[in-house]
């Protein structure tokens, strides 16, 4: 059975010992639970991944409503896309976006998270399979929790910080506000670390065949 964000609430008031909310409201917990969700996918935007099925005419994407940043594009009709720089493409081929054919690469501007570029641009409309991070959001405490479970205590810590750093001007609540948020940092920091050596490592083992 999955955690509901009532469970998760219940949780965080037993921690703060304040299971009759009188010092922190239902409400406010559940504010404090989306701000902790935004600031894990600010941190790792795979957590909220999703993939979707674009058809396209043009050399312009757009994401959908929901898409906080594109991560990447599996296929289009079917056949691999390769990523290109943009930079590289402004500076080889000034008029890419003038070029039609089928494409077989695609692009995007760091500076624009929720579109993307086909190359050459499509003559006929196609299918293009992305993978790209949703913004996630709770609106109820019936609500699961939207994330994978083994980041439930992630989540609390980041909750904590937030209740008890509306106290701050007293020292002793700014430190376990502190400690809670350093928690928070580096459990995030850690599965980071780890997921990248892990990734490393299947890329030694496919690169040894």
């Amino acid at each position: 059975m999955s955690v509901t964000i009532k469970g998760l609430i219940d949780r965080v008031a037993r921690d703060l010992i304040d299971v009759r909310h009188v010092r922190w409201s239902r409400p406010e917990l559940m504010d404090f639970v989306n701000d902790a969700i935004s600031a894990m996918v600010i941190r790792r935007p795979d957590l909220s991944r999703t993939t979707a099925m674009i058809e396209s005419s043009s050399y312009q994407v757009s994401l959908p409503a929901d898409a906080y940043q594109i991560l990447a594009v599996n296929h289009i009709n079917q056949q691999a896309a390769q990523f290109v720089n943009i930079h590289k493409l402004n500076q080889l081929y000034p008029e890419w976006r003038k070029t039609a054919g089928v494409p077989v690469c695609w692009t995007r501007n760091e500076l624009d998270e929720t579109t993307l570029f086909l190359y050459p641009s499509p003559q006929a409309p196609v299918n293009v399979e992305l993978v790209y991070s949703r913004t996630l959001q709770v609106a109820s405490e019936s609500d699961a929790f939207p994330l994978p479970e083994i980041y439930l205590g992630v989540v609390s810590d980041f909750v904590m910080y937030r209740a008890y750093n509306k106290d701050s001007q007293n020292p002793a609540e700014g430190q376990k506000a502190q400690l809670h948020l350093q928690a928070f940092a580096t459990a995030l920091g850690d599965k980071t670390a780890t997921d990248n050596a892990k990734a490393q490592m299947i890329l030694s083992s496919e690169g040894a065949r």
